[in-house]
This record gives structure tokens, sequence and C-alpha cells, in this order.
């Protein structure tokens, strides 16, 4: 490790023991839960949980999207109807109210090219259920090198946070090193068919998060940048506005709630990357709130919470219900219900 990435470490380290702490409890046994999104049925606000096993070796039998009751720990993995036999690695996941009572889910999906006609990824369109989930389409396009994050629309559009294709860890390491800003924001119309895909905006560290609010676009990126771009009547997007979270992180994906955006960073990057190989090693999270009450010209963001000591090792999403923080993790099972600091 450089001198300079040991000073980092050192200042993220000291910054995030500031943060308040609290304790966390299992919920759910899914693996991987990645990224999950809120879903209302006959009154109950439900989770539909994007699950995968992400460590090397893991079996994928119990990958899926799960259904997950918070109030009572509930999970049903959901059968997906209609859908062929490509390969299914759920990442990104978003929940849309299209009509009054009916639901859509987009997901952003990982497969192995050769069992699905030489697509490595893709994003998969489904209709909510009382039976589970049934398929309406898959969009691909080669502009989908290593997809993550996505934010959907009612009327289908939608962006999408897309990094290079790196075929070693290596090739992400050397990015964050160096700063190699080669991710991009892509958009989809689908009412545009001779559109379809295009790139809306570009030069990003590692974007991850994405979350599009009335005209503005918000990307959350590597060493705790956060962008807020306005997007024009194409969807594209223009004026870039920046600000750095404390402490620093690699920020991962949003939520929205409580007029706030919610989003989780990796504070110590090594530390994820030996958590990615073995459980035992603890991962910390710090959880943000970043508020949209400002003016037009300004935004902040404080860092409301963090965990250690595996209470939430690798948090990927965060969530506020009442006086607790929903966490996802991207590699241990279930999620964590975690008490929200005063």
């Amino acid at each position: 490790m450089s001198r300079r990435l040991a000073c980092l470490s050192l200042t993220a380290l000291v910054a995030c023991a500031k943060v308040p702490t609290s304790t966390c409890s299992p919920l759910g046994n899914m693996p991987g839960p990645e990224d999950f999104a809120r879903f209302e049925r006959d009154g109950d606000s439900l989770l539909l949980v994007s699950a995968a096993a992400r460590r090397e070796g893991q079996s994928a039998a119990q990958n899926g999207i799960y259904l997950l009751d918070p109030s009572s720990g509930a999970e049903q993995r959901l059968p997906l109807h209609g859908r062929d036999s490509c390969t299914f690695s759920p990442h990104g996941i978003d929940s849309v109210e299209v009509e009054p009572g009916r639901w859509q889910l987009w997901v952003v999906v990982h497969h192995q090219p050769e069992a699905c006609e030489g697509a490595a990824h893709s994003v998969e369109h489904y209709r909510v259920e009382a039976d589970g989930l049934h398929f309406v389409e898959r969009l691909s396009d080669p502009l989908l090198t290593n997809p993550n994050e996505l934010d959907v629309l009612p009327d289908g559009r939608l962006w999408l946070s897309n990094n290079p294709t790196w075929e070693q860890g290596k090739g992400l390491v050397g990015d964050l090193l160096f700063r190699r800003a080669k991710g991009k924001v892509l958009h989809y119309n689908p009412t545009d068919p001779a559109r379809g895909w295009s790139v809306a905006a570009s030069d990003f560290v590692f974007p991850n998060g994405i979350a599009v609010l009335g005209d503005q676009l918000w990307v959350s990126a590597a060493y705790g940048e956060l962008f807020r771009l306005t997007l024009d009547a194409s969807g594209q997007a223009r004026d870039r506005v920046r600000t750095r979270l404390r402490p620093r992180a690699t920020l991962d994906n949003f939520t929205v709630a409580e007029d706030a955006l919610w989003v989780t960073g990796h504070p110590k990057g090594f530390a994820f990357i030996r958590h990615s190989r073995d459980a035992e090693k603890d991962a910390p999270t710090v959880a943000y709130r970043i508020e949209l009450s400002e003016g037009p010209d300004q935004f902040s963001g404080q860092a409301v919470a963090s965990w250690r000591e595996g209470q939430a090792n690798a948090g990927s999403t965060v969530m506020p219900v009442g006086d607790e923080l929903f966490v996802a993790l991207v590699f241990d099972d279930g999620l964590r219900r975690c008490g929200r600091p005063q």
C-alpha cells in the first residue's frame, strides 16, 4: 500500500470512529441481498430483494428476487414466470407503481454469456403479480459493459450506472488508485426504439448509486463523490455539480425517504476486498443522509451511522424505517435491522 493510500485509510478510519454506531440483527436468510426496493400489497409495506451468491465458488441455486415482510421477517423466493433459461445473477433493482395497485420491477442481471445468447448483462423487466414475477422483456445492448444500479420512471425510462469490464480485480483497483474516470450513466427510452440506449453522462470514477428526482440525476461514486446533474427533455445530463461526503468512502446505492437521499459507503476498500473472499473479515459500512430540501445550487450530506465488527459488513443499501435502519449486504446472508442512532 502506498503512503498516500495508507493516509487515506487512516483518515477514513478515524473519521468513521466519530460517526455514531448501533447494534444490528439479521433480517431474512437470502444470499447476498445487495439491493432492495419497496413494494405495497394490501396496505402492507414489503421489500423486494435482489439476492445472489457473490463469493467465488458459492452455489447460485438460491439466487433470485425475494419478497420480504420486514415486520415478521418472513421471506419467499418469487417464481419467475415466462422467463427463459438464461443464468440469473441479479444486482441493482427498482420497483415502480405504474398505476394504482399495479407494480412492475426492473432488475440488473449478470449472465454467463454462453448461457444467454452471448449477453453478459441485461436489464430484465417484470410485472409483480400475486403468484410471483411475470417476465415482460430483456433489455440488452453492447453499451452495458458492467451495469450496477438503476432508477426507473413509471413510463419505463431508466438510468443506469455502468463501468468498464474488469476481467480481473487489478483493473478495478487500478482505476480507483489512479482515479481513471471510465464510468458512465446510460439512459434507456422505451418510447424511442430508434434511439434505445444512449450515454447520458460520463467521466465518473466507479459510479454506483443512481436516483432521478424530477429533472435531477444524482450519482454516487468513489472517493465520497456525490454528483447532481440536470436532465434535459431527451434524458441527457448536463450542469454537473459535485460534493464530497465525509468520511470519504466508495459510495453505493441510493434510497429516497424522509425528504432525503440515503446512501451507504465503504470507507476501507481493502477491507471490502478481504471480506469478499472471507466472511470472517470485517468490512465497515457508513450510512449518509443527503438533504433534498436545500436550495437548487447547494446540497450537503451527513454521516448518520457506521458499523464495524461484523454488525453490517459491506452494506450496500440503507433505508430508514421508523427508529430503525434496514441495511442490505453485498455478500453475507440476510439484511440487517439496525438501531437508528439519535
